[in-house]
């Protein structure tokens, strides 16, 4: 698809001024290759849904970058993305409108964790038990538990935090 191929490429453009600006590297494969995988599967998804082809659709390469960058960045979850993506193809919706009218930004500073981490190995003493003596499964109930307590957390940075807690 002509259209497609366009949108992609205009896309590709942005995304690498984006993350020029924020410091990451422009030619980063992964990132290309996240974005390519989101366009001909969420994008195409949801423009077909819809009926509409990406030509008419409201969802701009630049709109679409900017989310990529978020995505590749860490500051939001798949999830969130999936969701503000649909958002996004439906009225052309802002991501970072989206993201922090909804509070939606993921959550990744060890230090605003922390204490999320502390209250629940605190809570659930066995857990804590358990894990220290060989039950690994117990990292994943806690990790769970973190992560219901502190919406938005990034669970790379609680998984990291519980295991060093739980030293």
């Amino acid at each position: 698809d002509r259209h497609l191929a366009g949108f992609f490429e205009a896309a590709v453009s942005e995304l690498q001024n984006w993350l020029k600006e924020t410091g990451g590297r422009p030619d980063d494969p992964k990132s290309l290759q996240l974005a390519a995988n989101y366009l001909t599967t969420d994008v195409a998804k949801l423009l077909s849904e819809k009926g509409v082809p990406i030509s008419e659709s409201p969802l701009t390469p630049e709109n679409f970058a900017e989310l990529m960058t978020y995505l590749v960045g860490g500051r939001i979850s798949s999830r969130t993305a999936k969701e503000v993506l649909a958002e996004m193809v439906a009225n052309g919706a802002d991501p970072s409108v989206l993201i922090e009218s909804r509070n939606l930004w993921q959550v990744s500073g060890s230090g605003e964790l922390a204490g999320a981490v502390t209250k629940i190995i605190t809570a659930n003493p066995k857990a804590a038990y358990d894990y220290g003596h060989g039950k690994h499964e117990s990292l994943q109930f806690l990790l769970g538990r973190v992560m219901k307590e502190a919406a938005g957390a990034n669970p790379e940075t609680v998984k990291a935090l519980l295991e060093e807690q739980l030293k």
